[in-house]
């Protein structure tokens, strides 16, 4: 198996420790849900940074299309592709909103991981709309969400929930967001955070047959709000023991289930100890006496 140079070791730990456990899980993720080797698989990585996640799954011989908005970084990454003659990654500078499936084909596997949050409504839909469309198996998103819901945003006719914070200030330059603000946005001064519900009925609705949250392999520092999501494009099941199900959203099926709760299922009761039922039958007796009675007598 090739490994890493003393070089590229060091970009990535200059990186931060905390980012080890990140690679790993996406790593992982990969390597479960596909259930193929790394060789076979087409992988895109946007908002990649300096690549290192583009980088382990080359390595492991993946073919990755690796996309940042900036150069900053991104120089670095291609640098080590080079070095390492990664062939099967390359790095590319581009503007997530122009990622279609036309501009650079189909994918087993999109990261998009630590960028939806850096985006605005309503063009943080119409992305998804794109990814989804050049999805082919999974997305994984390492993303902030809202935690609350102050703000209702509109899109093809529905509502979706979140909250607006700002990337950059009115009167900042082109250069200073671009070239200074390496960590904020491009393009946009202000960022849209849908809550979760908002965030995984969107996907469902686009496409993705099963949307899960990530819990293992764990990142054992991870901010309050900030998740890792799997999307799994699937043809949807349809049943054959309650066809009214097939066809609606989850919201219709939502809707129609309303004001139906779950029963608890029978189950046989044990038989409480005889003590047990002796001072039942003793408070039973209090109560029916007064509770000040009953208060007095356990004091």
């Amino acid at each position: 198996m090739s490994t890493f140079d003393s070089a590229a070791l060091k970009l990535f730990e200059d990186k931060g420790i905390v980012n080890s456990q990140k690679v790993r899980r996406i790593m992982q993720l990969t390597s479960d849900l596909s259930r193929r080797k790394f060789s076979d698989l087409r992988i895109l990585d946007l908002g990649c940074g300096e690549g290192v996640y583009a980088l382990e799954a080359g390595i492991n011989g993946s073919k990755v299309v690796a996309i940042d908005g900036r150069d900053n970084r991104l120089k670095f990454g291609k640098e080590v592709a080079e070095r390492h003659s990664l062939s099967n990654v390359e790095f590319i500078v581009d503007d997530v909103r122009n990622v279609t499936i036309d501009k650079y084909g189909k994918f087993d596997v999109i990261y998009f991981l630590g960028l939806l949050y850096h985006l605005d409504e309503p063009e943080l839909w119409v992305i998804l709309e794109n990814l989804s469309k050049a999805c082919e198996n999974i997305m994984l998103i390492d993303t902030t969400i809202g935690l609350s819901e102050p703000l209702k945003v509109h899109y093809n006719g529905k509502n979706y929930f979140g909250i607006k914070y700002d990337e950059h200030i009115e009167g900042d330059s082109e250069e200073l967001m671009l070239e200074k603000r390496i960590m904020a946005s491009i393009g946009n001064k202000k960022s849209f955070l849908p809550t979760k519900k908002s965030l995984v009925r969107f996907l469902n609705e686009i496409g993705f047959s099963t949307v899960m949250e990530v819990h293992a392999p764990a990142e054992h520092i991870k901010k309050e709000g900030r998740i890792t999501l799997v999307a799994i494009k699937n043809e949807k099941r349809l049943l054959q023991s309650y066809p009214w199900i097939n066809g609606l959203t989850d919201t219709e099926i939502g809707q129609k289930l309303d004001g139906h709760y779950a029963e608890i299922p029978h189950v046989v009761k044990q038989k409480p100890p005889f003590k047990t039922r002796i001072k039942l039958m003793i408070d039973k007796w209090l109560e029916k006496r007064g509770y000040e009675l009953r208060k007095k007598l356990r004091n």
